[in-house]
């Protein structure tokens, strides 16, 4: 029961986390006049 919750709190943790970056690049990019570009990475990686 306890893991469950610490895997809910630390998953809600790495999503608030990323947004705040991605956020925060977006906002660089705008400031700058900039785009970004985004690639489908779809299987680059074969394990």
């Amino acid at each position: 029961k306890c893991l469950k919750r610490l895997k809910g709190r630390e998953a809600r943790f790495a999503t608030v986390t990323n947004h705040a970056i991605a956020k925060q690049v977006v906002e660089k990019a705008k400031s700058l006049n900039m785009g970004i570009a985004l690639e489908d990475l779809t299987g680059i990686r074969e394990s």
